[in-house]
């Protein structure tokens, strides 16, 4: 028999060598989790009591938190897939705890790329899994695929804007770990390090330990980890129409009655309008505000892109080589941005001088300015099967 070709897989070979899920979430207020949960899929169009007696796919869940809320308007089934043995566990744990209250679960322990089925969902959900996979565009297609006509699809982007300010937190890691030998140890540098700036998002999810592993220590070397919402939407094009976001941009100010039906595409007006608006997801203390003029945000973007890759350059080879180029890109894109990222400008100027004393000797208290730029990190979006 001819032996399957391992495709890698950037979180789940993480999570199995090492034998971590750090995806946890705070569920000692369930009824603000599940208000919360619900808000989110009300943006996308979906909320939750919309799921109620509709066939549910979760790929990759996570040892099934957020199915504790998509699950409370008792789907008919709610099936898990997911290729961590840890996840499997999990699952199963709280299963026998009732915590999934669809009226039926089923858990299957497989690869996504292993698995394949002729049954097809209502709703399939892939949240967190597709950008950093080996081939993001056949993970995307591959679920797809597992929809029923008129089945909605719901899953997460990034883009080069989205991560700026993430991959300037990444490239710490290299000086910081210096002296670390185990993973543990990186765990416990780089939580110290990082907690000023969880504290200045307001808001605790996750324990610092699960982001750090996720976000700092885990460094992806292979893989397409840039998936923005225009790769979603122009891989799935002729099979599916973009719905909703979160953030939320999309605007469509046409009289109904006078749309032509055969030209009602919606899926290139969002992209029309993704580019104009891209920038806005660098710094999400930045409202959204008038459109970008077409060209300055395409020289933006390219430069995000770039500068995500020349940090994921400093990552791989676990040096600073390559600052330099890291540091004059992140200028350039400082220079581009308008007058109402003020804010983000400053929080660029005090990264570049705070380096110079933490290539020195990290300390927790620099970068006081730069720790509270956060990007719109990961997008949502929804999307129907025609």
């Amino acid at each position: 028999m001819r032996k399957k070709k391992y495709i890698k897989s950037a979180y789940l070979d993480f999570y199995n060598s090492n034998n971590i899920l750090p995806v946890s979430q705070d569920l000692s207020n369930l009824n603000f989790f599940i208000s919360r949960r619900n808000y989110l899929y009300r943006t996308l169009g979906i909320p939750l009591n919309f799921i109620n007696d509709r066939e549910v796919l979760e790929v990759g869940p996570g040892g099934g938190f957020n199915a504790v809320a998509t699950s409370y308007y008792s789907p008919k089934e709610y099936s898990f897939i997911d290729g961590s043995l840890k996840g499997i566990k999990d699952l199963k744990i709280r299963n026998k705890k009732k915590l999934f209250n669809a009226k039926k679960v089923k858990i299957i322990y497989s690869n996504f790329f292993d698995y394949t089925s002729s049954k097809k969902y209502d709703i399939l959900i892939a949240e967190g899994i597709i950008p950093g996979q080996r081939n993001p565009q056949y993970f995307l297609k591959k679920s797809g695929n597992l929809l029923k006509q008129k089945g909605i699809l719901i899953t997460t982007t990034n883009s080069g804007e989205s991560m700026l300010s993430e991959i300037c937190r990444k490239i710490l890691s290299i000086k910081l770990f210096e002296n670390c030998k185990t993973l543990e140890e990186k765990v416990i540098v780089s939580s110290s390090f990082f907690l000023s700036h969880l504290k200045s998002l307001n808001v605790q999810t996750r324990p610092i330990k699960d982001w750090v592993l996720d976000n700092i220590v885990h460094v992806i070397e292979d893989g397409d980890y840039l998936f923005d919402l225009k790769k979603v939407v122009k891989i799935l094009n002729n099979k599916f129409e973009f719905y909703n976001s979160s953030p939320s941009f999309f605007t469509d100010d046409r009289w109904y009655k006078e749309v032509d039906i055969s030209k009602y595409n919606f899926n290139s007006r969002v992209l029309f309008q993704y580019q104009k608006i891209s920038p806005y997801f660098i710094d999400k203390r930045v409202s959204f505000g008038a459109p970008f003029n077409l060209d300055i945000s395409r020289q933006i973007s390219k430069l995000c892109i770039k500068q995500f890759h020349i940090g994921s350059k400093i990552l791989i080879k676990k040096d600073y080589k390559y600052i330099n180029e890291f540091n004059i890109n992140l200028k350039k894109i400082k220079l581009l941005l308008p007058e109402n990222f003020k804010i983000t400008k400053i929080a660029i100027d005090d990264f570049l001088k705070s380096f110079k004393s933490f290539y020195v000797k990290p300390d927790c208290n620099q970068f006081k300015i730069f720790k509270n730029w956060w990007g719109r990190g990961t997008q949502y979006v929804s999307l129907i099967k025609r």
